[in-house]
């Protein structure tokens, strides 16, 4: 494939995730709540184990999406957009294996990996994330960009990989210096601790949005919030800030005191198996 291919290609997905979001009522400046997106639409998402494989999307008899509970929380949303970009382009079934290579990708798959960065990723939306905190692409910390990751719920390196292949806005060596970095440690340094389950940093530009996390997870956050729900539980303040623990499936809330932002948390079962519009449901409601 050739690069005025993929130029054509990378134009054509930017155009229909940007329609996809005006058609379905979401502003191009903000991340947006994939998972209730593609249950609207009719198409049943389910989390099921899946050895070397991101994720399918079956077209007959009825849309169907499988994304593998065993990956990453960032990677699994990332896999849902890409086949949700199958099913708006209309391809036949499609099976995703685990390929951690950006190149070397068939017309088909390049497109909709495309579309799924520009959905969850538009320039508009990444522009506005880094004006507001008043950062500049080409002096991004890791810290930086791993908190920015977490706003539009993808991974670390699938931030950085759309920032340099897709938007442009870091060089070369930008892109190079700073994907060496491995997140746990970045997680390390912001906690001042190991720590191997999923960290989200929140910060006081995060507008309404909708974080999901796996038991066992953490929020770090300032002290000048309030928190709602039985499903997560404060540990007592350190200089990194408060942290949150994720501690048992359910929904709860972040309120930020200054702006009054509600952050909507879902807390799921660690490698959870089953349909997503269950998947935060607390024991007792799903009934094991």
């Amino acid at each position: 494939m050739n690069q005025s291919t993929k130029i054509k290609l990378a134009r054509s997905a930017l155009s229909n995730a940007l329609k996809f979001r005006r058609d379905n009522g979401y502003s191009i400046y903000e991340p947006i709540p994939l998972y209730d997106i593609i249950e609207k639409l009719g198409i049943e998402l389910r989390f099921i184990e899946l050895s070397n494989i991101e994720g399918l999307y079956i077209r007959k008899p009825f849309p169907t999406i499988l994304i593998n509970t065993m990956r990453p929380q960032g990677r699994k949303l990332f896999t849902s957009a890409h086949e949700l970009g199958h099913h708006v382009y209309k391809h036949g079934n499609a099976v995703d294996e685990v390929v951690d290579t950006y190149n070397n990708k068939s017309p088909d798959e390049f497109l909709v990996d495309c579309f799924a960065g520009y959905l969850l990723m538009p320039p508009a939306a990444v522009s506005k994330s880094l004006s507001m905190r008043n950062w500049s692409p080409i002096n991004l910390t890791p810290e930086d960009v791993y908190l920015l990751s977490n706003y539009f719920g993808v991974g670390y390196s699938s931030f950085l990989s759309h920032m340099y292949y897709s938007l442009r806005i870091i060089g070369t060596s930008t892109f190079d210096s700073l994907v060496k970095v491995q997140p746990i440690k970045i997680k390390e340094k912001i906690l001042g601790k190991s720590f191997k389950g999923h960290l989200v940093v929140l910060d006081d530009y995060w507008t309404t949005s909708v974080i999901e996390l796996e038991v066992g997870d953490k929020i770090l956050l300032k002290d000048d919030h309030f928190l709602e729900g039985n499903c997560l539980v404060s540990e007592k303040g350190t200089e990194s800030g408060v942290e949150i623990n994720a501690t048992m499936p359910g929904q709860g809330a972040i309120i930020n005191k200054k702006n009054e932002a509600v952050i909507r948390i879902r807390v799921i079962r660690k490698e959870y198996q089953g349909r997503s519009i269950f998947r935060y449901l607390s024991d007792a409601e799903y009934g094991n």
